[in-house]
């Protein structure tokens, strides 16, 4: 597997660093009405791992050993950055140890114009144990290489990656490069399943029959126990949407099309970077739609916020993976969890703690599930409406927080760290690209910039700040 050199980050260095930054509200009163706003306060120091130079990152999935995956969607049109400025094009990508960057599955699946990567069909893996199961107990069947996808399959625009709780990484490949539409060719849009222990794509589920070709599918969330994968639709014209893929039949639907809760908000304007967040072709707030995606097993309730806003929403999964429920149920039965703040990314920990990025405010939010109502022996959405927005991390280094991923503390952290676990960060700048930033892209963060261009471990000339940040929480 051949390696491309990233620029690994000094570690000791970020707790000194985060003392000296302001701290950053997460949320405003005026934003954030829905909940009492946070204390401005982080609760521990924010470490770079990999500054990629002017490779875009946006999605990061981690594994239970701790592999790190990311990926880097086709946007050079849009940030005037060519996508081999960093030498053989990236569109997923494994972080080695050693600060390398491994193309993942393989060189050929990032290739779109060579001969294609290839799937490897295996047997099912078990379920391990999850839910007190036993470990001989068989996963229902996954559906194999399905559709009518004939010719070369590689990854054309990779919007988002996942490892789901039995270990194995999904690739969400919309085929949009440059929100430009959605391309058919090499597979077209996408979900491709890869075994870790193989390193090896084992299928793929084409979506075209719900990716329409003004869609731009965004982010992924795995149910293994109902074999279900839950994307969000942003597209601009499209409009918003939850896509329902269910994976042990390839069967996949729209829902929530028609729903104010997967809509861009036109009366929400976002100040990112201090400027307005503006489209120069209308003169306005872009409107994105439902975008960050979070899933709670426990309690089975299914997370959404559209970019261009600041509520979150939720429904029963279960009612998504049901074949019966109809559409006037599921759309009745959304419930606005609150008012947050403009956000990209979502997550939840084992604990059903849910982190949200906070892009007006370069910072990481989290509604803890200590503080909800409702118990999770009833398998009742937990209600968060009596919770605070709790800043994790506001740093300004974090120019566009978008993707979130939960993963084990690496061993060489050593006994002092036994507990806890990274909450990884991307760091994706999308403020800065052209469409919104002007002919040249922004340079980040101002006079912080200049403050951390000179650490050690950060790349020498790189003006765009892309890169992947890690925090500890408890």
């Amino acid at each position: 597997m051949s390696t491309l050199r990233a620029r690994p980050a000094s570690i000791a260095r970020s707790a000194l660093l985060s003392s000296a930054l302001a701290v950053l509200s997460a949320c405003s009163g005026k934003t954030c009405t829905g909940f009492e706003a946070p204390a401005a306060r982080d609760e521990g120091p924010l470490q770079r791992v990999i500054d990629f130079g002017d490779r875009q990152a946006t999605g990061v999935a981690v594994s239970r050993t701790g592999r790190l995956f990311v990926c880097f969607p086709d946007w050079s049109a849009l940030s005037g950055i060519p996508r081999d400025a960093e030498g053989p094009v990236l569109s997923v990508a494994e972080v080695l140890p050693d600060g390398a960057l491994a193309p993942y599955p393989s060189a050929a699946w990032n290739d779109a114009a060579g001969p294609g990567g290839a799937f490897m069909p295996q047997e099912a893996p078990t379920l391990e144990g999850l839910d007190g199961r036993s470990a001989d107990a068989p996963e229902p069947a996954i559906a194999r290489t399905l559709g009518n996808q004939a010719g070369p399959m590689s990854f054309i625009n990779v919007q988002s990656v996942f490892v789901d709780d039995l270990d194995r990484l999904w690739v969400l490949d919309n085929a949009c490069p440059n929100f430009a539409g959605v391309k058919r060719e090499r597979g077209g849009p996408k979900l491709v399943l890869i075994d870790l222990k193989s390193n090896q794509a084992v299928t793929a589920f084409f979506l075209d029959d719900v990716a329409p070709s003004n869609a731009y599918l965004n982010d992924v969330r795995i149910d293994t126990r109902n074999q279900t994968a839950f994307i969000t639709d942003s597209g601009a014209g499209s409009g918003g949407a939850i896509v329902v893929v269910e994976l042990a039949t390839n069967k996949a639907r729209r829902v929530l099309a028609d729903d104010p809760s997967t809509q861009a908000d036109p009366t929400r304007s976002i100040t990112v970077g201090a400027r307005a967040l503006l489209d120069p072709a209308t003169g306005r707030t872009p409107q994105i739609h439902s975008d960050g995606i979070a899933l709670d097993t426990q309690t089975h309730t299914l997370y959404w916020q559209a970019l261009t806003g600041d509520r979150l929403y939720a429904i029963d999964s279960r009612l998504l993976t049901s074949r019966t429920a109809p559409a006037w149920q599921i759309n009745n039965s959304v419930r606005e969890v609150g008012r947050t703040c403009v956000a990209d990314g979502l997550i939840t920990d084992a604990t059903g703690d849910l982190y949200i990025t906070s892009l007006e405010n370069n910072a990481v939010v989290r509604l803890r599930q200590s503080e909800a109502q409702g118990a999770i022996r009833d398998n009742k959405p937990r209600d968060f409406s009596a919770s605070r927005l709790r800043t994790v991390i506001a740093d300004p280094r974090l120019g566009w927080p978008d993707s979130l991923a939960i993963g084990p503390l690496a061993p060489a952290s050593g006994p002092a760290a036994a507990t806890g676990q990274w909450l990884y960060i991307t760091a994706s700048q999308i403020h800065t690209l052209k469409r919104f930033a002007g002919e040249q892209p922004q340079s980040v963060a101002g006079a912080d910039r200049e403050a951390t261009a000179s650490e050690p471990g950060h790349a020498e000339g790189s003006k765009h700040g892309f890169a992947l940040y890690r925090i500890r929480i408890d």
